[in-house]
């Protein structure tokens, strides 16, 4: 009689070797993941009946607690266009099966550090990274891991995926349509100087100023959070500076409704005392009154296509190279900017 138990059993990676995958997608076959592509699926599925391969169990339970999971790590769960774009990429990911874990560092560069350095011990095989709040992380050994892809911020070493906005087209429209409205006294409201976003569009905002030979007032640059109390603060800040303006470009659209309702909780009238602009995304901003100047900012597109990208690099095995590519988008006009009418009411 036979004794097969000496027999050496076959392993997943003689299995991957022969269906030209890697193990991952032998797994995700082995646990009925629809992430699998057909053509790769029915290869895994030859191989393992050629080589007669038979599942260790404890393996297979182990790979059913390894659901696959993408990484998502922003700077501020409650930011608005933030919740669009994550938006966007939970429910491309769903549709494939793969689950979504959520970050949230507070813009604080501490706590994102340690989320970056804890994804090594989490069970993920891919990460989002939604803009920066703290010095340049090094991408270059985990991108040898796993796919990254990076929404609106910074990165040196040209190994990951990049998603940004033209913000240097976007702020020279915004600039163009105040410019044409009459205005060149233009103040500026951004939200935090440690946040690559920040940083970016500031930049943007001062190339627009000097292609239209406009002033740069840095008494009338104002950082605060990107929150509504963060535009109220801001605008109260200003107004204390005593400095003459006829327009404020707000670097997110939370920050100017901030700036909108104190403005007009405090009798001003807007456009007419002084007009406001926004930038980036916030849900149904048309209803609000005045509805506010803008960019069509693709937030939840964003997300989608950061999903997309980290999906095509699972199907490719990474064989992929990275992409980065820019994003151009269009004003939206509203009710918060207009031509020059009289000097900002004074108050007592």
């Amino acid at each position: 009689m036979n004794d097969n138990r000496n027999q050496k059993r076959t392993t997943i990676k003689e299995v991957a070797k022969k269906a030209g995958v890697s193990v991952a997608t032998v797994s995700r076959v082995m646990n009925n993941q629809d992430i699998v592509k057909e053509e790769k699926k029915q290869k895994v599925l030859q191989a393992i009946s050629d080589l007669n391969f038979v599942p260790n169990p404890a393996a297979r339970t182990l790979g059913k607690k390894q659901v696959f999971k993408v990484a998502v790590i922003v700077p501020n769960i409650m930011n608005y266009a933030l919740a669009d774009t994550i938006k966007g990429i939970s429910q491309t990911l769903h549709n494939r099966q793969v689950d979504m874990m959520l970050f949230n560092s507070d813009e604080d560069p501490e706590k994102e550090k340690k989320a970056f350095l804890s994804l090594s011990d989490k069970l993920v095989e891919g990460v989002i990274f939604i803009a920066q709040c703290g010095p340049q992380i090094d991408f270059s050994q985990m991108s040898k891991r796993m796919p990254i892809v990076l929404i609106e911020r910074a990165e040196k070493t040209n190994l990951v995926d990049r998603l940004e906005i033209d913000n240097d087209d976007a702020m020279r429209k915004i600039v163009r349509h105040l410019y044409e409205l009459g205005h060149r006294k233009i103040a500026y409201i951004s939200g935090e100087t440690t946040s690559y976003n920040t940083q970016n569009i500031t930049k943007s905002f001062i190339k627009a100023l000097k292609k239209y030979d406009l002033p740069e007032m840095k008494n009338c640059y104002i950082n605060t959070s990107y929150t509504f109390s963060g535009g109220k603060k801001g605008l109260e800040k200003l107004l204390d500076r005593k400095e003459e303006f006829t327009a404020i470009v707000c670097s997110s659209n939370v920050i100017a409704i901030g700036v909108v309702n104190t403005a007009i909780k405090l009798g001003y009238k807007i456009p007419e005392d002084f007009s406001i602009s926004g930038y980036d995304s916030f849900p149904e901003i048309e209803v609000l009154t005045p509805a506010i100047t803008t960019i069509d900012y693709p937030a939840y597109g964003l997300g989608v296509m950061a999903a997309e990208a980290i999906l095509e690099k699972f199907d490719s095995e990474g064989t992929i190279a990275p992409k980065q590519k820019v994003i151009k988008v269009e004003l939206v006009k509203g009710e918060s900017t207009g031509p020059i009418g009289k000097k900002k009411t004074k108050k007592q």
